[in-house]
């Protein structure tokens, strides 16, 4: 059995915690070897017995051993449109494990959904628990068996789904011009709209970005005319429809709201992106810096089969009146915001994606810095996943380390689910290092309300 003990932390914040947890199980950061004598010297997952269907019993031993929160594996995501910027940690043999012109540009935190590639890969974009049995399982299996105690009542009650996941989204150039549809236009395809937000972590982005600009909505006085002509000239080498766009300066440590049916040209930067569970779009830019973009597939993609082609229906997929908006930086820009009432000694929070779009609250997200030998108490009013990108420590009963550099397959400690039951009991986040321990958290709609702060206040 492997036992590791937390130092005692010599300031302590929140609730007035001033013990030391219990012996903590979890992977070894040294070694790899896995926790309570199941398994030992377990290093890549791809192998590990995979429980499909029933996951009742490792769902509670996962559980159990871990406090309430959950130990996930890395899901990466590939995409035939666009370069890797390698800002993922990911070793440099593996960015391209898939093939050529199939480089992963994503990780996916905390997701029930799967990713929507032409190239399917099984399960891709779906996030496995790992069990203290040395099994893997969905977590989308998980909330189908135990979704009140996971999501919450009300996330439950309301959509029977963990209804948000996050990525970090890191490509080599800018993204082409692109929009997500909103929940109608969604509808007559089987999907879900798409309102998503951007967050620029200083820890994923060490080196200015080739393409540092992202391009937004529309210039006020741009016709439905012109974006109609820059879609006949699709491919054609001819008109870019950013010529019509608006670029905006990205700085890291900042983020964005984005609505759906707003089109933009994200920067070359790595992201950290909550989103609605939708994995929806159309490309209106035929070339970026990474090359050709394919008509049928990317252009039309989630087009119903009687309107592509149709250059009128992808106008009308906009919302112009949002795209055309001069008031839309203020609006959706989303400078950090402290948490004063969870931050203190040794404790910095920061709000880095709030606010609602179209008066709704759809996610939001933090990031926390725990300096060393201190520890914070997680206490909220919903779930959440959790990344954590630089340091070292414990999060409820696991351990903590974050790579610098990680395989494909590769069993890293650095991603978990809290619970909603734990989350209001209360998570213990312990730094047990000599430097900053650093994670970025996110939780799905209507988790905070009035608590949350006002995007353009």
């Amino acid at each position: 059995m492997v036992r590791i003990f937390c130092a005692q932390p010599a300031n302590v914040i929140a609730q007035g915690m001033s013990t030391c947890p219990e012996p903590v199980y979890g992977f070894a950061h040294d070694v790899g070897s896995l926790s309570q004598g199941v398994r030992s010297m377990i290093r890549f997952w791809k192998n590990l017995p995979f429980v499909d269907g029933n996951v009742r019993h490792e769902l509670d031993a996962s559980l159990e051993a871990g406090g309430g929160v959950l130990q996930l594996l890395q899901a990466w995501v590939h995409r035939e449109f666009c370069n890797p910027g390698h800002n993922l940690r990911l070793h440099h043999e593996d960015y391209y494990i898939h093939g050529p012109r199939r480089g992963t540009d994503e990780r996916w935190f905390a997701s029930c959904m799967a990713a929507q590639n032409t190239h399917k890969i099984d399960h891709e974009g779906l996030s496995f628990v790992l069990s203290p049995n040395g099994r893997r399982f969905l977590l989308s299996d998980a909330v189908q068996e135990q979704g009140e105690l996971l999501v919450g009542k009300a996330m439950w009650d309301a959509f029977k789904k963990w209804y948000v996941y996050s990525k970090f989204f890191d490509n080599e150039g800018a993204l082409p011009w692109h929009a997500h549809m909103r929940d109608a236009d969604a509808a007559k395809v089987g999907q879900l709209g798409k309102p998503e937000s951007y967050y620029f972590s200083p820890h994923y982005n060490q080196q200015r970005a080739r393409e540092p600009i992202t391009f937004m909505g529309l210039r006020p006085g741009t016709t439905k005319e012109q974006v109609r002509r820059s879609l006949e000239l699709w491919g054609q080498g001819g008109d870019d429809i950013r010529h019509l766009s608006q670029g905006y300066l990205m700085q890291p440590g900042t983020g964005w709201l984005m609505p759906p049916a707003i089109g933009h040209a994200p920067a070359g930067w790595c992201t950290f992106e909550p989103q609605c569970p939708s994995d929806t779009f159309q490309m209106y830019q035929a070339r970026t810096s990474d090359g050709w973009l394919d008509r049928d597939s990317l252009l039309f993609k989630d087009i119903p089969d009687n309107r592509r082609g149709d250059f009128d229906h992808m106008v009308d997929l906009l919302d112009w009146e949002g795209n055309l908006d001069p008031d839309f930086a203020r609006k959706f820009y989303l400078p950090p915001v402290v948490d004063t009432k969870r931050s203190g000694h040794g404790i910095t929070r920061k709000w880095v994606v709030y606010g609602t779009i179209g008066g709704k609250e759809h996610f939001s997200a933090s990031e926390t810095t725990v300096e060393p030998g201190c520890q914070f108490v997680i206490q909220e009013p919903g779930a959440s996943g959790v990344v954590f990108v630089t340091g070292r420590g414990t999060i409820a009963k696991h351990r903590v380390h974050v790579s610098t550099l990680m395989r494909f397959y590769e069993v890293v400690n650095d991603e978990f689910f809290i619970s909603a039951k734990a989350a209001a009991e209360g998570v213990r986040v312990v730094n047990d290092g000599e430097s900053d321990l650093v994670f970025l958290q996110y939780s799905g709609p209507n988790t905070w309300g009035s608590e949350m702060p006002r995007a353009g206040s």
